[in-house]
């Protein structure tokens, strides 16, 4: 059953500057183009007045699919999106159990290794059961940051696999159907060697120190001895 809406809660406090927003957006692009009626919220502006949130969770109610797209924090999931998980399971305790929408969750982290992403993956499966959504499946990506700014148009290169997962993931969740094998590898691929991952990622890190850090030692280890 096709979706009649399709509803983005996007998780990261970066906002529209996110890797998380761009690659929800990129998801939810997809599933427009194929005949569903879109929204997108950003969690953290929602928890800013009740009126957001209230519009936030009337769309939820409404949808044939909620999808979650949000960076991993350590392991889990940012603390808004946990209470907003909290929320919506605490709401649809109410609800009819023939009231079923599905969820999918797109997680991508800073950590070079995909795997990292799967406990969070793993807490969305299980809010799905507990709060009466039929899970949809799960995308996960590492090296999150490399995504940044670079969606726009048809990107190529290193982004190829994940416009490709990205598609392919569109495609099934806009037919009604769950997040195939197929897009969550495409997805997950490394974009680059990891030891030009570290460098480059260590070179960013010294630029942003030397704009904000006022003279910060990098290498200080004050508890070292």
């Amino acid at each position: 059953m096709k979706p009649e809406k399709t509803v983005l809660l996007t998780g990261s406090p970066r906002g529209e500057k996110s890797a998380s927003c761009a690659l929800g957006k990129r998801l939810l692009a997809g599933i427009a183009e194929r005949g569903a009626v879109v929204e997108i919220h950003s969690i953290y502006g929602a928890w800013a007045s009740e009126a957001k949130m209230a519009a936030l969770l009337d769309d939820v109610d409404a949808a044939g699919l909620v999808v979650f797209a949000f960076p991993l924090y350590v392991d889990h999931l940012p603390a808004l999106v946990v209470r907003l998980c909290e929320r919506i399971a605490a709401r649809r305790g109410g609800q009819a159990p023939a009231a079923r929408p599905r969820l999918a969750a797109l997680v991508q982290c800073g950590f070079p290794e995909t795997i990292q992403n799967q406990p969070a993956i793993d807490i969305m499966r299980r809010f799905a059961e507990l709060a009466g959504f039929e899970w949809a499946g799960g995308l996960a990506m590492g090296m999150g940051g490399a995504v940044e700014g670079r969606l726009a148009g048809k990107p190529s290169g290193m982004l190829r696999n994940v416009v490709r997962g990205l598609d392919l993931a569109a495609a099934a969740l806009a037919e009604g159907n769950p997040i195939p094998p197929e897009a969550v590898e495409a997805f997950g691929r490394s974009l680059m060697p990891n030891r030009l991952y570290f460098a480059v990622a260590n070179l960013n890190w010294k630029r942003t120190a030397r704009k904000t850090g006022r003279g910060i030692d990098l290498y200080a280890r004050p508890y070292a001895g």
